[in-house]
């Protein structure tokens, strides 16, 4: 997979001048708010309340409603993905590995999955099996893909390369009280 070495300033001009503009000028900031630092390139893409952002080095990867895909190496947008066929419904966290996409839809007690090349759903998984009850987090490293959900207080472990359950972790155990 190639790296680009702007992908970090692109992330942190997203995530400071998007995500938390309050936060900056919270922060002790001397740079006022929606205001670049210098070198910094703000993309004015028209999000609607971004929620989580992932990079795999060559896409970034900004929930915003649906699911909008930036070229990491430029920060032009490349597509806006969204409707009812992808499943998002509440869509609170993104994480790519460079060959998926997975977003959690809290509202939807789901997981979409999406090709990171192309942008195309693979699939959208649910079910009560999955343990999926409001998923608010997710993390993926192309093995394994790893799910929090917040009402069960549970971990939900699927197999990346398939979407299938591996396992549900939860109880007192593993500090999920």
């Amino acid at each position: 997979m190639r790296k680009h070495p702007r992908v970090s300033l692109i992330a942190a001009a997203i995530v400071a001048l998007v995500l938390a503009p309050a936060s900056v000028a919270a922060a002790g900031s001397k740079v006022a708010p929606h205001i670049p630092p210098a070198g910094v390139k703000v993309i004015g893409y028209g999000f609607l309340e971004p929620e989580a952002i992932s990079s795999d080095g060559i896409h970034v990867w900004v929930v915003s409603g649906g699911v909008t895909e930036l070229d990491a190496s430029t920060g032009a947008r490349v597509k806006v993905i969204s409707g009812s066929s992808y499943g998002f419904k509440g869509v609170s966290a993104i994480s790519s590995d460079g060959t998926h996409v997975w977003v959690a839809n809290e509202a939807g007690n789901s997981v979409t999955e999406l090709d990171a090349a192309t942008g195309a759903l693979v699939q959208v998984i649910s079910g009560s099996s999955y343990g999926f009850n409001y998923p608010s987090a997710i993390s993926s490293d192309g093995t394994d893909v790893w799910v929090a959900n917040k009402t069960d207080k549970s971990v939900t472990e699927l197999a990346a390369a398939t979407g299938a359950l591996v396992q549900v972790i939860s109880g007192s155990s593993y500090g999920f009280n």
